[in-house]
């Protein structure tokens, strides 16, 4: 993943909020309120679109819970004033929408400024004729868990102090099991492939919904490997 500009805890791991480059530690990344996907219909009403609403679009698609200009200027390729200036238009027009929020990170909420998809009946309209665009090819297991998960570990070993891919199972399992989706959907993209299918083997991921979870997860991550 292109390395972009967020919100992350400090070097020392203490939990407290800092704006300082991380790569796979992306605010918004994660799931949302489901996005249209392509389909077929009269009329493109983003035919005379510019190749920078389209880029912006396209992160903004990706990224439902919401994302910051930084971000979204490193994954789409473009400066941050070009990507304020198609963000302002985007609104403007009703595509786009901006929000001051906090969000857990670490041991605080940190305030961060989003942007994220006003999904108004021509914003739906529009993603009809945008193609997807491609999530991060990169299956190095990242060295720590994001920030904004360090909650979920209270028993026994911080999450400011587990290190991965050396604490990858006791990861899997309690992310796997907590009720945040988001936690969920980032253990499956980014733990060991052999974490999963270890877990795959244990009783209470063996069956049900998380076995499905696991099994596509393994599957998926198997092609991205061989391709």
């Amino acid at each position: 993943m292109a390395t972009a500009l967020g919100a992350a805890g400090d070097a020392s791991g203490d939990g407290s909020p800092s704006l300082v480059e991380t790569g796979s530690q992306d605010i918004g990344a994660g799931p949302g309120p489901r996005v249209p996907v392509t389909i077929a219909v009269k009329g493109d009403p983003t035919a005379d679109w510019t190749e920078a609403q389209r880029a912006v679009t396209g992160v903004l698609r990706n990224r439902p819970r919401g994302t910051t200009t930084p971000q979204i200027a490193a994954v789409a390729g473009l400066s941050e004033r070009h990507v304020q200036r198609t963000l302002r238009d985007l609104a403007g027009h009703g595509f786009a929408r901006f929000s001051e929020e906090k969000v857990p990170w670490g041991n605080n909420l940190l305030e961060v400024q989003l942007w994220r998809l006003d999904l108004t009946e021509q914003c739906v309209r529009a993603l009809a004729f945008l193609p997807r665009l491609p999530g991060p090819s990169d299956s190095t297991c990242p060295q720590r868990i994001p920030p904004e998960f360090w909650p979920m570990f209270w028993s026994g070993t911080r999450g400011s102090d587990i290190e991965l891919p050396r604490d990858s199972l006791q990861v899997a399992c309690s992310l796997l099991d907590c009720p945040d989706r988001a936690a969920q959907v980032w253990a499956l993209q980014h733990l060991p492939i052999e974490t999963l299918k270890l877990c795959r083997t244990m009783r209470g991921y063996d069956q049900g919904e998380i076995a499905t979870a696991l099994d596509a997860a393994i599957s998926e991550r198997r092609q991205a490997r061989s391709g």
